[in-house]
């Protein structure tokens, strides 16, 4: 529900810092979900994959993909994924996607 991908999350900048960074890989050290040590993929990086796909399950998604798919300034790493990413591929179940 809170729109992250790949350990960045929209707290503390970090989508900001994963999207500014010119290495592939960044360490976070205090993720809002455990373990609070991680590392993830840039923004940069996944922006630049051939095709980003995004699985987003249940109706706790809903909100923060139809903000995703239909804002253009989302201020959640998926929405700044899907603007950026060349190509992309989303897929919802029927809660996530707002029929149910």
């Amino acid at each position: 529900p809170d729109g992250h991908i790949a350990s960045i999350f929209t707290t503390d900048g970090q989508v900001r810092r994963a999207g500014l960074e010119t290495r592939p890989v960044i360490p976070i050290y205090d993720s809002p979900k455990p373990p609070a040590r991680r590392l993830t993929l840039t923004m940069s990086v996944l922006a630049t994959a051939g095709v980003a796909i995004v699985i987003a399950l249940g109706q706790s998604k809903a909100d923060v993909m139809r903000a995703a798919l239909h804002e253009t300034d989302a201020a959640t790493p998926v929405g700044e994924l899907l603007r950026r990413a060349p190509s992309s591929l989303v897929l919802l179940d029927r809660d996530a996607a707002g029929l149910s």
